[in-house]
């Protein structure tokens, strides 16, 4: 009874990652659609990826707040 119980987890898993795996596709597709668009009215497509990776940093370093210390460490062990 455990195995089958295994197997349906596992095959209910497998199911999950495929679908998340298209929204993924499809998502990666609408935002180089969208890029394309703003290139297309003139906008340097460049410089928005910029601003996305800089709000990106940004979001992230007020997340982790408290963590700040111990991720410095990690992120200084890990580039000695």
């Amino acid at each position: 009874m455990d195995n089958n119980h295994s197997k349906e987890k596992l095959k209910l898993y497998a199911s999950n990652i495929s679908q998340l795996e298209k929204q993924k596709k499809h998502l990666s597709d609408e935002i180089k659609e969208t890029y394309n668009a703003a290139k297309n009215d003139g906008f340097d497509d460049k410089i928005i990826r910029k601003i996305i990776k800089i709000e990106d940093v940004a979001k992230f370093k007020s997340e982790i707040g408290a963590e700040r210390d111990l991720f410095d460490f990690y992120l200084d062990t890990i580039n000695d």
